[in-house]
C-alpha cells in the first residue's frame, strides 16, 4: 500500500496528507483541512508558545527547531512517484477497502479533557517539550477537531527531531516509543509502522520502532564494543566445508547448486560407498550452514568488513527480530573518534532530500552506547550492478538522472559502482529498477577532491535529463539548499559551487541538452576550481 494514500505521511514538514484521493471527496472535508492549517504551522504556533520558564537547553533546541522549519519550508516537494501504478490494479482496491477499514481508527472524535492530557504527556516523552498549553487552546478553537489531527502534528515532530543535526540518543528513542507505541497513540502508530515503507521518506512511527527494536536487541551487550566482539566470535565459528570433507570445497566451488542433486546421483553410481560418504558430509555441511545463518540474524550489530567489504571507513548492519534494518557508521566510538563531523554529512544528503526528490535512502543521526554516528534505511533485497548487469535489468532513467543531479550539487567524491544499490519498482511491467545512493560522508566538503560519477556509462545520459526534475535545480530549490547548508554551517564555497551547478542544470534541462555533455561540463569546471585552488596552495 502506498502510504500517501493513507492521510498521514508526515516526513520533516511533508504535505499534511489528511485524506487520501478516494476520502477527499467532499468540499467540507477539504474546507476542514484548510482551516486546520500544515503540521508545521501548528507546530510554530506551539513553540511560540511555550512558557518561558522553559530550561536554556531546550529553548536552544526549540530555537533550533524553529530555524528546521524555516528550512524545511523552502525546500522542493516531491510532488510525483515514478513507482506509483497508472493504472487501478486489484491490489489497488484491496488497499481501497483496507482503507476504509482504518477510517474509524483515523478520524475518532477528540474527548478534549482527557484526552488532552494523555496527549501533552505524549509530547513530553516525544520532543521533550515540558508543558503544551496551546495544545488545549487549539482543541477549544477546533483547529485539532480528531485524533487523527493532533497524532499527525506529533509524528511531524517526531519527525522534525530527527532531522536536527544532532543525535537521537537510544534513552530518547525509548522515550518516543513509549509516546507512540502507548495509549492514545498506539493504534495510529502500529498501523503506520506496519505498512510498506519508502526508503527516501519512511513514516516517523516506522523510524522509532525500527530504532527501538535495535537499541533492545543491542541492550544485551554492556558496550557496543562487546556486541561487535560478540559478533566476530561467532562470525569464526561459520561452518568450513572442507572441514566435513576434503573433497567438499571443490565440489561446491565447481558445481551450481541446481546441478548438485544430480552430481551427487553420479557420484554415488561410480561408488556407492564413497558417494553415501560424500553426501552425508555435504547434508551436514548444509544443515549446519542453515543453523549458523539464522544465527547470524539475531546477531545485532554486525560489521560489514567482517562479512567482505572493502570500504574504508568501519560500517556496520543493525540488525533486530533476525531483519537488517538499517547501516551503521559509527564516527564516534568510546569517545574516539578520526572524522567527528561524518556522521553529520551522512544526515545532510537526506535532510537535503527531506521531500524525497532525490534517490537516497533515510538517514539519521544516533548514538548508541557512546557509539555516534549515521544509521540509514536498510535497502530490503535491494541488488548490486553486478546482480543488475547479468539479470540484463532495465534501470528507471529518471532516478539515474536524479542521482547525477544529486551528486554535482553536493561535490561527491565517492559515488563508485558500489555505492549505488537498486531495487525493483512494484508494478512496473515489465520490471523496471530504481538507483539508490549510498554512503555519503565525502558530500559538502567543498572543493577538495575530484568529483567521482563511476555510472555515466549508463543509456540514461545519452538522453536529455528528465524534464520534471528541473524543480530539483530552479530558483525555490536553490534558496532551499542554501538555507539547509547555511543551518548546517557548510563551506561557502560548497553553498556557492551548489548555486552554480543548479544555474547551469535548470538552463540545460530548460533547453533541452544532452544530460552527459553537461555532467561532464560541470565535472571541468569543479577540476578547474580544484586545480587553482592546489595552485593557491602550492604558492604558499
Amino acid at each position: 500500500m502506498n502510504p500517501e494514500k493513507l492521510g498521514m505521511r508526515l516526513e520533516g514538514n511533508h504535505q499534511y496528507f489528511l485524506n487520501s484521493t478516494e476520502q477527499a471527496s467532499s468540499s467540507e472535508k477539504e474546507k476542514s483541512i484548510q482551516d486546520q492549517g500544515t503540521p508545521s504551522e501548528v507546530e510554530e504556533k506551539i513553540i511560540e508558545t511555550t512558557p518561558s520558564t522553559i530550561d536554556k537547553k531546550n529553548t536552544l533546541e526549540l530555537e533550533a527547531k524553529k530555524r528546521h522549519l524555516e528550512v524545511q519550508q523552502a525546500l522542493p516537494r516531491n510532488e510525483t512517484s515514478s513507482e506509483r501504478p497508472t493504472k487501478k490494479t486489484k491490489a489497488d482496491t484491496t488497499q481501497s477497502s483496507a482503507l476504509a477499514e482504518t477510517e474509524d481508527i483515523l478520524s475518532k472524535s477528540l474527548n478534549p479533557e482527557p484526552f488532552y492530557e494523555a496527549m501533552k504527556k505524549c509530547f513530553v516523552q516525544a520532543t521533550a517539550n515540558k508543558n503544551i498549553p496551546k495544545i488545549k487552546q487549539l482543541i477549544a478553537q477546533q483547529k485539532l477537531k480528531t485524533e487523527r489531527d493532533l497524532a499527525n502534528v506529533i509524528f511531524n515532530m517526531v519527525a522534525n527531531k530527527f532531522a536536527l543535526d544532532k543525535p537521537v540518543t537510544g534513552e530518547e528513542i525509548t522515550k518516543m516509543h513509549a509516546a507512540l507505541f502507548e495509549e492514545p497513540l498506539k493504534e495510529f502508530s502500529e498501523h503506520f509502522s506496519s505498512l510498506k515503507q519508502i526508503p527516501e521518506k519512511p513514516h516517523a512511527a516506522y523510524l522509532v520502532k525500527s530504532l527501538s527494536d535495535c537499541f533492545q536487541a543491542l541492550s544485551a551487550y554492556k558496550t557496543c564494543e562487546d556486541a561487535s566482539q560478540a559478533a566476530r566470535d561467532y562470525l569464526a565459528k561459520k561452518p568450513e566445508p572442507a572441514s566435513y570433507h576434503p573433497g567438499l570445497p571443490g565440489f561446491l566451488r565447481d558445481c551450481p547448486p541446481s546441478e548438485i542433486p544430480e552430481q551427487l546421483i553420479k557420484i554415488k553410481q561410480m561408488n556407492e560407498e564413497i558417494g553415501n560418504i560424500f553426501e552425508q558430509a555435504y547434508e551436514k555441511y548444509q544443515k549446519e550452514l542453515i543453523d549458523y545463518q539464522e544465527g547470524l540474524k539475531q546477531i545485532p550489530l554486525l560489521s560489514t568488513h567482517a562479512l567482505g567489504s572493502t570500504n574504508v571507513n568501519e560500517t556496520y548492519i543493525l540488525q533486530a527480530k533476525g531483519e537488517k534494518l538499517f547501516i551503521f557508521k559509527p564516527c564516534i566510538q568510546d569517545n574516539f573518534s578520526q572524522d567527528p563531523t561524518m556522521g553529520s554529512r551522512e544526515q545532510a544528503a537526506s535532510g537535503i532530500n527531506l521531500n524525497g526528490l532525490f534517490p537516497i535512502p533515510k538517514t539519521v543521526q544516533i548514538n548508541f552506547n557512546n557509539w555516534q554516528g549515521s544509521a540509514q534505511l536498510f535497502l530490503q533485497e535491494a541488488k548490486n550492478i553486478s546482480e543488475i548487469e547479468q539479470m540484463q535489468a532495465t534501470v528507471s532513467p529518471r532516478e539515474m538522472h536524479a542521482l547525477a543531479i544529486f551528486d554535482l550539487i553536493s561535490g561527491n567524491g565517492d559515488r563508485h559502482a558500489g555505492n549505488i544499490l537498486y531495487k525493483a519498482i512494484e508494478n512496473s511491467s515489465p520490471t523496471q529498477y530504481k538507483a539508490y545512493g549510498i554512503d555519503h560522508d565525502r558530500c559538502f566538503k567543498g572543493i577538495g577532491e575530484p568529483l567521482k560519477m563511476e555510472y555515466l556509462s549508463h543509456p540514461a545520459f545519452k538522453a536529455p535529463f528528465n524534464q520534471n526534475l528541473i524543480k530539483l535545480v530552479d530558483n525555490k530549490a536553490r534558496e532551499g539548499y542554501a538555507k539547509y547548508m547555511q543551518s548546517r554551517e557548510m563551506p561557502e564555497e560548497a553553498i556557492e559551487w551548489m548555486n552554480e551547478a543548479c544555474q547551469i542544470l535548470e538552463k540545460a534541462i530548460k533547453e533541452n541538452k544532452n544530460s552527459l555533455g553537461i555532467i561532464k561540463q560541470l565535472m571541468e569546471k569543479w577540476n578547474q576550481k580544484l586545480e587553482r585552488q592546489d595552485e593557491g596552495f602550492d604558492h604558499y
